[in-house]
């Protein structure tokens, strides 16, 4: 480390400069890694797309925004992207009618909803979701709220979770802009979550309390899946920080 207090460090420095800079050929390069590869632990299979139901859905929603796009996610199958490549999903909060035209039949949020346009889409377009907005408050909580500073746009992101346990990869995020206008809306969610466990709420309360892994054991699994040597003995549990 140079001392840049003195003279000489300064030297120091310049001549370390004049060497890099003053010859005529630099190698840049990396190293080889030494390890081999990490392995794909994800055993989900792949190639998801929507079902017939939702299929169902989606043709009602293009019918009222036909530039609308829908990717699908590969592994569950939901509506994992939606947007409109022309514009909006929906028009301002503050009209009555949204634009494109969407079913009035449908009960409306309370006006000082701020996710208004997000739970309004999820109602109407429940067919294309498996589900409407009574998932984010039966089985989900907000993980993340904010407003970008420079075009006050919304992005909220709800965290969906079984028993108080957060779902791998569980997440509806949407984005509102600062009109009301529902920019765009991507979901990870499971239309039931309970039943996707494949178990009542007596067999999930007995494995949650007995795990037939160890929080310790679970640690060293997981350092010895990227090439780490650690024991579960070895590994204590500390207060979170703050």
């Amino acid at each position: 480390m140079f001392n840049l207090n003195r003279t000489g460090g300064w030297l120091g420095i310049g001549a370390v400069v004049s060497c890099l800079f003053g010859s005529a050929t630099i190698g840049l390069g990396q190293f080889a890694p030494n390890q081999a590869p990490m392995l794909t632990l994800d055993k989900r299979a792949k190639g998801a797309v929507l079902s017939q139901g939702q299929e169902n859905g989606a043709t009602q929603l293009r019918a009222r925004i036909p530039a609308v796009r829908i990717d699908a996610d590969e592994v569950l199958g939901s509506p994992a992207w939606v947007m409109s490549t022309e514009g909006f999903l929906s028009g301002p909060t503050n009209q009555d009618e949204l634009i494109p035209k969407t079913a009035q039949t449908l009960p409306t949020p309370a006006n000082d909803d701020p996710y208004r346009p997000i739970t309004r889409f999820l109602n109407e377009n429940s067919v294309l979701f498996g589900h409407g907005s009574e998932v984010l408050t039966n089985s989900a909580r907000v993980k993340d709220d904010f407003v970008t500073p420079h075009n006050g746009m919304m992005s909220v992101v709800w965290e969906q979770q079984l028993d108080g346990i957060p779902v791998f990869e569980g997440l509806l995020i949407g984005h509102i802009t600062s009109k009301g206008e529902l920019v765009n809306l991507s979901s990870h969610f499971l239309p039931n979550v309970a039943a996707a466990s494949q178990m009542d709420s007596a067999s999930r309360t007995t494995l949650e309390t007995k795990p037939p892994v160890s929080a310790q054991q679970a640690v060293a699994n997981a350092a010895t899946n990227i090439g780490e040597t650690l024991r579960a003995e070895d590994v204590t549990a500390v207060s979170p920080r703050l």
